[in-house]
């Protein structure tokens, strides 16, 4: 009779030392408590395994997380692992800069530095004008290296567009690096009038060749309102309609044409012409006609 119970003891004690070390849970505890106090010692073990019952109220956020998380399971079989630091890292960065404690700020800016190939733009304005001098600091110091990076990668483009201005692959990478150089901000006026002229060269030269995409079309609206060619702007939605035909993306940008030149009988005539459109639009597009039905009226 003992024997037998000895046995059973013994099978569900590797049981559920298997289960620990199959779900990746600390066992050698357990493993102690089950040689040491034969028989009380896996009941001891199970109860000490069994998470406590506290309300919601009485959890750090982490610890809710981690019990949403685990509560998770792919069809009700494993449960789904996940670094929980990491994702509770992923707050969104404008908000911690506004209602976190300066610590957190701190760090979540690091932790974006740290792990972003390049922090957007906005975030790192925002980080900038931060009340906190600390957060403020690092930022700056992101701003002035990303600015180093993309001047040098310019300067190196610059030279190779000298030497072959109609080669399509080198145009694409200097149309993308002027992109993401005054999308940074943080230039004087004079300099962003500058590389704004340089870039409608570029992408023209660019859209010439027929390897330019929708972005390219779009940012080339964008470039020559920026420098008040109108005209251009216009030519340029012109050619994009007929390079796309049965795409939403030419619509909104002779919307954002039409709202910028302050002709509203156009905006308007515009946005009919997308709504009556044979094209499927998608939901920001949609969002983009509601808003302007709404202040039409």
């Amino acid at each position: 009779m003992y024997k037998t119970a000895y046995l059973i003891y013994v099978g569900l004690s590797l049981a559920y030392l298997a289960f620990l070390i199959f779900n990746r849970r600390p066992w050698r505890t357990d493993l102690t408590l089950i040689v040491c106090i034969p028989f009380v010692g896996l009941i001891v073990a199970l109860w000490a395994s069994m998470p406590a019952k506290r309300s919601k109220e009485e959890m750090t956020d982490e610890e809710r997380f981690a019990h949403l998380v685990y509560s998770g399971t792919d069809n009700g079989k494993n449960p789904r692992q996940v670094d929980i630091r990491q994702e509770i890292n992923l707050v969104p960065l404008e908000e911690a800069l506004y209602y976190s404690d300066v610590t957190t700020r701190r760090r979540m800016l690091l932790d974006l530095l740290k792990t972003e190939r390049e922090a957007r733009p906005d975030l790192l304005e925002a980080a900038v004008g931060n009340d906190d001098t600390e957060t403020s600091h690092y930022a700056v110091s992101a701003v002035t290296e990303l600015k180093r990076k993309l001047t040098l990668m310019l300067q190196k483009l610059a030279v190779r567009y000298e030497q072959s201005p109609g080669d399509p692959e080198l145009l694409l990478s200097y149309a993308d690096a002027l992109k993401r150089f005054l999308d940074l901000g943080f230039l004087d006026r004079h300099t962003q009038s500058q590389y704004r002229h340089l870039q409608t060269e570029v992408l023209e030269r660019l859209l010439e060749t027929g390897k330019g995409d929708v972005s390219h079309y779009t940012d080339m609206i964008e470039a020559e309102l920026q420098v008040g060619n109108g005209d251009r702007a216009e030519y340029w939605t012109g050619r994009f309609y007929e390079a796309y035909p049965g795409r939403e993306e030419p619509y909104l940008a002779e919307l954002k044409l039409r709202y910028e030149l302050g002709q509203r009988e156009r905006l308007l005539a515009t946005l009919q012409a997308l709504r009556a459109a044979p094209i499927r639009v998608t939901p920001d597009a949609l969002g983009v006609i509601r808003f302007w039905l709404h202040n039409s009226e």
